[in-house]
């Protein structure tokens, strides 16, 4: 992040179903008509009783899914490396 550049959180409040045949156009879409520079979406899986999201990251021209699932108390979000 740029020094005076701030974060903007928004909650989008849509669904985005991985039973969709694609659901990576249906974020791209949610993020253009958003405005924003990043969409972060997913599912939770129930693993030995605890939650463990699958995260999604897209850009405008690009879906990063995360190669694993996160234990809440040690979550780290994907890199998106140069992408943005």
């Amino acid at each position: 992040m740029l020094v005076g550049e701030t974060i903007q959180l928004l909650q989008l409040n849509r669904t985005i179903s991985l039973e969709d045949s694609r659901p990576e156009e249906t974020a791209r879409r949610y993020l253009k008509q958003s405005g924003a520079h990043a969409l972060m979406w997913g599912i939770v899986h129930n693993v030995d009783g605890q939650s463990a999201p699958r995260l999604y990251w897209t850009i405008p021209y690009k879906t990063i899914r995360a190669k694993k699932l996160y234990l809440l108390e040690k979550l780290e979000l994907p890199a998106l490396g140069s992408a943005i």
